[in-house]
Order: structure tokens, then sequence, then C-alpha cells
């Protein structure tokens, strides 16, 4: 199967390297076009004759991606995207969650939702080009129904998620918007996001404890980020949340931590994954489990400090996801309730 799913992802991007080379756009762009000659036979574009498009469908018809799962078609898609962003030379914030990243956090999921009855509801705050969700809702949808919102605000990630969605005929309800300012609430248990790194260009914020006002200085937006994660939450619910290493020894670190003492928030869980998944040092990431107050969420004693394994590494594996369990079996509180 391996040799099908390369003969693939070849296709595909021959046909990208050709349209971005005919129309002088970016592989991004030219890879939204086959998304949309994938799914529909249209192209929203002036510069494109109806015969040209009708050709490009013919072509995309050829991938015979109804050969693959839904695994499958998504080593498709990340092949695909990572060598676009590649060839586009992408900052890093753009990047995709790789899957040895989005299986632990799909796996923690997994466990926070397992006492949940109904459609466990999730917003994924940074949903990129989808690949995180993607990733935990396959994990999940073996045992349960997910309902699940992706929030964007790069019109061209959220474009490329949409096709990820229809690639792999999912419901996702994706929305082209801004999380740090956006108001809507809809029930939400579970929180996820790849959080972006750097600073938002507004200071002229509202609500937010994490940043006070600074004339000098702009906020960080992984701060804000984590801060809307909880403000978005049913009572009791958790966020699962991918962050800096360096997260808490930044000049704004201490109204981070100061709004982590407060009542309406418990740090949970700190983990680390292993340096090795990492070729930039400084793009080190480590999961982040906030719990929101309510009902039932309490403490958890000790707070999970620990050091993820190498996926390669078997016998680790089954420790640290025992000694995870049993974690989860201390804290009962932890899991969202129904």
């Amino acid at each position: 199967m391996y040799e099908k799913i390369e003969t693939t992802v070849q296709a595909w991007q021959v046909l990208r390297d050709e349209i971005s080379q005919q129309l002088d756009i970016s592989a991004m762009e030219a890879l939204i076009i086959i998304f949309s000659a994938l799914i529909d036979g249209q192209v929203d574009r002036d510069d494109v004759d109806s015969e040209q498009i009708a050709q490009w469908a013919t072509v995309t018809k050829k991938f015979n991606l109804t050969q693959f799962n839904s695994a499958q078609k998504r080593q498709i898609f990340q092949l695909v995207v990572v060598g676009s962003m590649m060839d586009d030379k992408l900052q890093a914030n753009y990047q995709i969650t790789p899957d040895a990243i989005g299986m632990w956090i799909g796996f923690m999921v997994k466990e926070l939702g397992s006492n949940y009855k109904l459609p466990l509801h999730i917003t994924d705050l940074g949903f990129g080009t989808g690949n995180l969700a993607a990733t935990v809702t396959q994990v999940l949808e073996d045992d349960r129904q997910v309902e699940l919102r992706g929030i964007e605000n790069d019109d061209t990630m959220l474009t490329i998620a949409n096709g990820l969605m229809n690639l792999l005929d999912e419901q996702w309800q994706l929305d082209f918007a801004d999380a740090i300012t956006l108001e809507e609430k809809v029930p939400t248990q579970i929180v996820i996001g790849d959080l972006p790194v750097g600073y938002y260009p507004n200071r002229d914020i509202e609500g937010y404890q994490v940043y006070q006002g600074d004339e000098e200085k702009l906020p960080y937006v992984h701060h804000l980020l984590i801060e809307k994660a909880l403000k978005m939450l049913d009572d009791d619910g958790v966020a699962v949340l991918l962050v800096p290493a360096q997260l808490f020894k930044s000049e704004q670190a201490p109204a981070l931590l100061n709004w982590l003492q407060t009542d309406d928030v418990y740090l949970q869980a700190i983990l680390q994954f292993p340096k090795e998944l990492f070729a930039n040092p400084a793009a080190n990431k480590h999961v982040l489990i906030l719990q929101k107050s309510g009902q039932h969420a309490t403490q958890a004693e000790p707070v999970l400090l620990a050091q993820i394994p190498q996926l390669t590494d078997k016998e680790a594996n089954e420790k640290f996801i025992a000694e995870f369990d049993q974690w989860f079996k201390n804290n009962p509180g932890l899991k969202v309730q129904a």
C-alpha cells in the first residue's frame, strides 16, 4: 500500500507544480485549486477557463482516493501539504502538527472524555490545516461520537483544512475568525490546540488577565490563547494545549503564572516531548493540561510532570501509559462529566 500512497503523492505534486507554474502562484495556492477541483470540480478564479478546470478535475479523479482508508488519506494529505509548505518556505507557525505528537494528544483526549456519554464537543482554537484535529478524531471515533469545531484566522490554512475535511468525509464546523476576539460561546467539553507562538498585533484587548497592558510590548498570542481556551470551556472542561517549552521563562510569564493561581483554573499537567522530535531546539513544545473550575473539577494530586517517551521505545511507552492511567484513576475529577 505504501507504493500506492507514494504514487498518489507524486501525481498530486506533479499537478500542483503544473498549476503553480502555469498561474504563477505559490504551491499552497495551487493545492487549494486541486482540492476545489477534487471536491466539486469548481475553481473560483477569473484567470482559469472552464476547459482547463475540467482537465484538472479529470486528473484528480485518477488519484483514485477511494482505495485508501482515512488514515492513509491523511498520510497523503500530510506528505503533500508538508512538501508544499517547504516549497513556499512558510514560517514555523504554519507547520502541521506531526503524528508523533497528535497521537499522544488523541490518547489524552480519549482518556479525558471516556466518561462522557453524549457526543463529545471539541474545539481546536488554532486549527491550521486541521491535521491535529484529524489525528485526534481518528483516535476517538472508533468508540464515540465527536462534534468538532475548528477556529482559524488564516483563510489559506482554513481552505486547506476544508479540503482535508472533505477528503476524510468529516463534518467539522470550521470558523474563519480570530479566536482572541471571538465572543460566540458554544458547548465545549475539551479544547485542543497547537498554539501559534509570537506576538499578538493589538494591545487594545479587554477581559484577559494574562496581559495587563503595556505601552511598549505587545501581548503574546499563545498566552492569550491559553486563557481563551478556558473561556471557551464548559465548567469542568479540560484544555490540552501544545505550548512552547520556554512558556514560563519569558518576560510576560509572571502574569500568566498569576492567572494560573486563580480560582478559575487548575494546572493539572505539564508533559515534555522528546527533544529528538524537534529539528530546531527552539521549536520544542510541551503539553499543558488545564481544567476549568466547576462542580466536579479539583486540583490533581500531584500535578503531573512527566517526560513522554519516544514512540519507538515500546517498554517506555507501556510504562508511561500505565502511570498516566493510574494518575487518572487517582484524580477522577479530571474526566469531563456527562
